[in-house]
Parts: structure tokens; C-alpha cells; sequence
């Protein structure tokens, strides 16, 4: 896996997609914000700042942005423009449930309407290995 810290380009624009973990900061005046991103590709949250007017944990983003180094609190992912996204939900709800039915892979799948028991098997043993 690829640490933010190895994605560090200092003019490229990038693109992230990720869920969010936890907000750190928020101003109410402003939207300006910090939080602290899953990205699947890297193996640390990364943290992004931008200007977010209703930035929640669980929420899916995707983000356009620059990586920059910040003298005090270090590596950030800045934020030029996101939108909400539906591309990662099921393995957001998946990583939920998997915590309280992983040893019981039937009931999981039931609570998550999979129809494939191995299917949701095989996410929940590749989550667990994380």
C-alpha cells in the first residue's frame, strides 16, 4: 500500500476519494475545515483542510486537491473541490457490520441483504486482514 507521504507532489492536482473518519476542526463562520480521510490506497488516514459547509464522519468524497506540507501540523491533502459520492457506502456499511458479524458471516449477510454468503465471506476476511 502507498503512504500518503509517498503521493507528496507539490504542484501536481490530484484526485482522492475516500470516507471520513472523524472531523477535527470545524469553523462554523467560515466552513473551513479539518478532518481525517480513508483512503483505501494508502495505508495512514490522510488529513484534508478545505472549505466544507456540512462535513460529517462517514461521509464518501471525492476530492480534488494539492498535497502540501504544513509547518506545524505536517502533510495535508488542501482541498480545491469535492463532491459527496455513493462509490464507497457498501463497504463502509460492510466494515460496520463486519466488526459485530464476523464470526457469524450467515447473519451478516442476512442484516446486509447479500445473497452470496461467500461473497460478503471473502469482503469481511479481506477487511479483517487490514
Amino acid at each position: 500500500m502507498t503512504t500518503a507521504a509517498q503521493a507528496l507532489s507539490p504542484n501536481a492536482l490530484e484526485s482522492l476519494t475516500g470516507v471520513v473518519e472523524r472531523v477535527t476542526f470545524h469553523a462554523d463562520d467560515s466552513g473551513y475545515s479539518v478532518a481525517r480521510l480513508k483512503v483505501p490506497r494508502f495505508s495512514d488516514l490522510v488529513t484534508i483542510v478545505g472549505s466544507f459547509p456540512n462535513l460529517q464522519a462517514g461521509q464518501t468524497l471525492q476530492l480534488k486537491g494539492q498535497w502540501r506540507e504544513h509547518p506545524q501540523y505536517g502533510q495535508q491533502f488542501q482541498v480545491i473541490q469535492y463532491t459527496e459520492s455513493d462509490i464507497l457506502p457498501s463497504l463502509t456499511r460492510s466494515t460496520e457490520y463486519s466488526v459485530g458479524f464476523q464470526d457469524n458471516p450467515a447473519i451478516a449477510s442476512e442484516a446486509l441483504g447479500f445473497k452470496n454468503r461467500m461473497t460478503l465471506g471473502s469482503l469481511l476476511q479481506s477487511l479483517a486482514g487490514r
